[in-house]
């Protein structure tokens, strides 16, 4: 019976040992998940920010096709308008 009170009392004195380094470790799991919950929201709150940045310059971005496009037709109608001149004054 001795036998068994000392590897008992053995057992009991090393889980309390290692106490201390388990809720240790636990309180570094907390800290580390709170703060990555915290990196999750920023970065969400950043996506969130470039996704309506990014449509303002896809709005943008297709004025100026609009823009490009009406210039090209005016364009196209001065050359053909200098054509016609020089065709009319043969030059």
């Amino acid at each position: 019976m001795s036998d068994r009170i000392k590897v008992a009392d053995l057992a009991l004195k090393v889980l309390s040992v290692l106490v201390i380094p388990l809720f240790l470790w636990a309180l570094n799991l907390h800290t580390n998940h709170a703060l990555l919950k915290n990196d999750v929201l920023r970065l969400q709150t950043q996506l969130k920010a470039l996704g309506e940045k990014e449509d303002k310059l896809i709005e943008k971005l297709n004025d100026q096709v609009n823009k490009l496009a009406v210039l090209t037709a005016k364009l196209d109608d001065v050359k053909e308008d200098t054509d016609e001149l020089r065709k009319k004054y043969g030059k």
